[in-house]
């Protein structure tokens, strides 16, 4: 996919994600989906489509108050130490609303954070991340 490709479908996602009548799952699946995108290093691996992404991740969980769990929850599976196959969202789900992303943390940012190799993208997250637990 083309660099204009990504930004113009990455806009018009943010842009369908923010009805705030949408159900809190199906926006907690989006934002794990989100998340996967950039740690897997796929389709997003530029250093300015992480950043968008990352910061469409901060603004869909302030937009949908429900998603801070997401962010707060204390037993993550990086901080267990539990293989990806611990997490309890389900990534093959095809019904986003069964995924049980809900159920999961947004562990992927930790990665991010850590062992990203640009050192801007994880200073990045790192900041965005302290604004949302600060809320």
């Amino acid at each position: 996919m083309d660099h204009d490709t990504k930004s113009r479908f990455l806009r018009l996602l943010d842009l369908s994600l923010r009805a705030p009548t949408l159900p809190s799952k199906l926006i907690a699946a989006y934002l794990k989906r989100l998340a996967r995108l950039i740690v897997s290093h796929g389709e997003v691996s530029a250093t300015g489509d992480i950043m968008f992404v990352i910061s469409l991740i901060a603004n869909l969980v302030k937009r949908h108050p429900r998603c801070y769990r997401l962010i707060h929850r204390k037993t993550t599976a990086l901080s267990l130490g539990k293989r990806l196959s611990s997490d309890p969202y389900n990534a093959d789900e095809t019904d986003p609303l069964l995924s049980k992303a809900l159920k999961s943390s947004l562990w992927e940012l930790e990665i991010v954070m850590k062992q990203h190799y640009d050192q801007s993208v994880r200073d990045f997250c790192k900041v965005l991340k302290t604004d949302l637990v600060g809320k």
